[in-house]
């Protein structure tokens, strides 16, 4: 008897879909290079999210290469 594999799905964080919808965005052209984003306030409440959610996400994509923090100005596309 073989035992069943399970397939587990791990849940998406708001952080992880604020992610997604950021990255989806830069990819379609709707934020181009050097666009500055919208401030975390901004965003928090453009997406119903709290701002450590929005911090999380912008950390991501800062990890990945796609955004820039330049402290005391803003975020911008890569």
């Amino acid at each position: 008897m073989t035992t069943p594999k399970l397939k587990i799905k791990k849940r998406q964080t708001l952080a992880d879909q604020l992610y997604g919808q950021v990255l989806e965005q830069i990819v379609s052209n709707k934020l181009v290079q050097g666009e500055k984003l919208p401030s975390e306030n901004q965003i928090a409440t453009a997406f119903g999210v709290s701002r450590p959610v929005v911090r999380e996400a912008l950390r991501k994509l800062q990890e990945d290469g796609l955004v820039e923090a330049r402290r005391g100005v803003g975020t911008f596309v890569r």
